[in-house]
């Protein structure tokens, strides 16, 4: 255990990236709340990733229903401007699904297939397997609760390692621009090596400013993000926390709206067992981070841990005079 957590003490750096500084890297005292955030935020990325690809489906039913295509028979014809310098138009479901098959089941249209065999994309997981989503013959939009399955077994490879992936209960109830996602006993593991199997449960609402769910709506959409978490992360037997402490505010940033961007909200980590059994190296259990627009293609972040504020704008570590729940 005392290899693992030094391990994600190092690891930081690669999620924060403005640890990157040089390759003398000199320890700080928010770096063992880094770790604990990274932990978390990772998870929570994982186990949303099932999430995005039905909302990824949502949008493109949506927009085909929009096009006059109610029987979404031509989803593969659908054509939008992928950015607001665009030109010309591009596919959408090869934007959104590239070499993934998208299909209703024949034994039941209410439920999409999603067929996928080792596609990799440098920004998104490599995937192999089949998810079901079950749409109840609605759109989200239209009020309905989707629920997301596998059909057989189902590997998500992060990096150079694969997992085999239980979807646990995994549901979507939305419906005018809001939604819950419920997510419980969400566990994988490697395939190749066997530390204790991660298992998670995560209940999030998420809100849309703008009208519906279409491609150009939801591209030019602000979007918040509230809720907890908790379960163990991969090769962790101890129980981490997660919670926004504010809403989370997404947006797709620059003018050709090809990065979403964090942009404001605050969230709250935390591992009371890393404290109890590893106080030198986590003298704190919890850890504040706090996101902030600072232009159209960028935000920052500040830190709060243990009496101390890490600031992403200025690379400069500070004490604070937080409260215990380390506030802003």
């Amino acid at each position: 255990m005392k290899k693992i957590i030094t391990l994600a003490i190092a690891a930081v750096c690669l999620v924060f990236t403005s640890c990157l500084k040089s390759t003398q890297y000199e320890p700080q005292p928010t770096d063992p709340g880094k770790a604990i955030y990274a932990l978390v935020d990772a998870q929570n990325n994982f186990v949303l990733d099932p999430a995005r690809l039905a909302f990824k489906l949502n949008i493109l039913l949506t927009t085909a229903k929009e096009n006059g295509d109610e029987n979404f028979e031509n989803l593969r014809d659908i054509r939008v401007k992928l950015t607001s310098k665009a030109t010309s138009e591009s596919n959408l479901y090869t934007h959104f699904f590239p070499d993934y098959e998208v299909e209703r089941l024949a034994e039941d249209p209410n439920i999409w297939s999603i067929k996928m065999q080792d596609v990799y994309s440098s920004s998104d997981y490599v995937r192999e397997g089949e998810l079901r989503i079950n749409t109840q013959g609605k759109l989200l939009g239209e009020g309905t609760t989707w629920t997301i399955t596998s059909a057989n077994k189902y590997y998500v490879s992060s990096g150079s390692t694969r997992y085999e992936v239980d979807l646990g209960d995994y549901s979507i109830a939305g419906g005018n621009g809001e939604w819950n996602i419920d997510i419980y006993g969400f566990s994988f593991s490697p395939v190749v090596s066997n530390p204790p199997t991660s298992d998670w449960n995560l209940s999030l609402s998420v809100s849309q400013n703008t009208a519906t769910q279409t491609y150009e709506d939801v591209r030019d959409a602000i979007f918040e993000v509230e809720g907890y978490g908790s379960g163990n992360p991969i090769g962790y037997a101890y129980n981490f926390e997660y919670e926004t402490r504010s809403p989370l505010q997404y947006q797709a940033a620059c003018p050709d709206k090809t990065v979403t961007l964090l942009i404001g909200g605050k969230e709250k980590a935390s591992c009371v067992e890393l404290t109890l059994n590893h106080g030198a190296d986590f003298p704190s259990p919890s850890v504040n981070v706090q996101w902030k627009r600072i232009s159209e293609c960028s935000a920052s972040y500040q830190v709060s841990y243990n009496g101390y504020t890490y600031d992403s704008s200025t690379g400069n570590t500070s004490q604070s005079s937080g409260t215990e729940d380390y506030g802003y």
